[in-house]
């Protein structure tokens, strides 16, 4: 996970090298998740789309827990249930924002970018594989911390405004309200899609363990 990591952050330095994401567009067009795309038959997209970042924050945050989630992972289950654990979280993710998207009037030239779908999954796998283990120094048991973080993002993907439904809809203006409209800036599906993957590949995993 580590030489992830660092493929990540190489790939941002030379996009910001060049000119910056905008300069970059052909790249975040091609390989960025749009609806569009995926209509035009670029279906690598589901996957590649991990590897673009929109900013370096967005960049520094998903490459520190890549780096510590999937190392700890890649611990338990080894390296390469942990990477298939990442591409299904982060093809889940896809697919989940990619529905939401065709349910809103999205902007055209939004691009799904980030690891974080992926990141999300190993989240959701590590902590249904080990239920009981208290993590510090929150001192919250792992099963609790990725239901909490599960449910979150199922709240978050249905109060979006966007979506229009009746009462959660208002709860989601009154959120926006109170914490900024950047709240739903984020893609929550993309994260409720991972973390739905990565607690069933938790499961899974648990009971050969168990069963062994």
């Amino acid at each position: 996970m580590k030489s992830l990591s660092y493929l990540l952050v190489l790939i941002y330095v030379l996009v910001a090298a060049t000119g910056g994401v905008i300069a970059n567009s052909w790249w975040y067009d091609q390989f960025g998740l749009s609806p569009e795309g995926v209509e035009a038959g670029k279906i690598w997209q589901f996957l590649s789309y991990a590897l673009l970042h929109g900013n370096a924050y967005h960049l520094i945050v998903n490459a520190v827990l890549l780096w510590v989630l999937g190392g700890k992972l890649q611990s338990i289950v080894g390296a390469k249930k942990a990477m298939l654990v990442l591409a299904i979280g982060v093809l889940t993710g896809g697919v989940f924002q990619l529905a939401l998207s065709c349910r809103v009037e999205s902007d055209p030239s939004s691009l799904l970018v980030g690891v974080s779908g992926g990141i999300m999954g190993m989240l959701l796998c590590l902590t249904t594989i080990e239920p009981y283990r208290v993590m510090r120094p929150l001192r919250i048991r792992a099963k609790h911390l990725g239901l909490g973080f599960l449910l979150s993002e199922a709240i978050l993907t249905l109060t979006d405004p966007a979506l229009g439904i009746p009462v959660l809809s208002g709860l989601g203006i009154h959120a926006a309200s109170m914490m900024g409209e950047s709240i739903f800036h984020v893609a929550h599906a993309c994260h409720l899609g991972g973390g739905i993957a990565g607690m069933y590949l938790g499961r899974t995993y648990r009971e050969k363990y168990e069963n062994c």
